[in-house]
């Protein structure tokens, strides 16, 4: 049986810390989508494609490698972006990017 847990809040709440723990002590695998929104809308943001435009950020995902690594790490496109993607302005864009239903089906599908 499939088990999917959703923990929601606003930025820098505790979102991924509580996850993680609760991953752990279930015995689950922590997906940080939080981290795949981030990382999506970090490269929009750097190709100027607009975060509302549902259909260039699908495009742009095609060409896209998110990587969520064991050490925590998040490398798009084999780039290292741990700490670029985690600032109030990327948090900001990536509200925008999650809202989109093609975009949250590319990534959690």
């Amino acid at each position: 049986m499939k088990i999917n847990i959703a923990i929601d809040g606003p930025g820098a709440a505790g979102k991924s810390t509580i996850a993680k723990c609760l991953a752990k002590k279930l015995n689950y695998v922590h997906l940080d989508t939080g981290a795949m929104y981030r990382s999506t809308a970090y490269k929009a943001l750097q190709n100027h494609i607009c975060l509302e435009d549902e259909e260039a950020v699908c495009k742009m995902l095609e060409h896209t490698k998110i990587q969520l690594l064991i050490d925590g790490s998040i490398l798009l496109d084999g780039e290292d972006v741990s700490d670029k993607i985690r600032t109030n302005e990327i948090s900001l864009a990536a509200s925008l990017v999650s809202k989109l239903a093609n975009v949250r089906r590319m990534l959690v599908a």
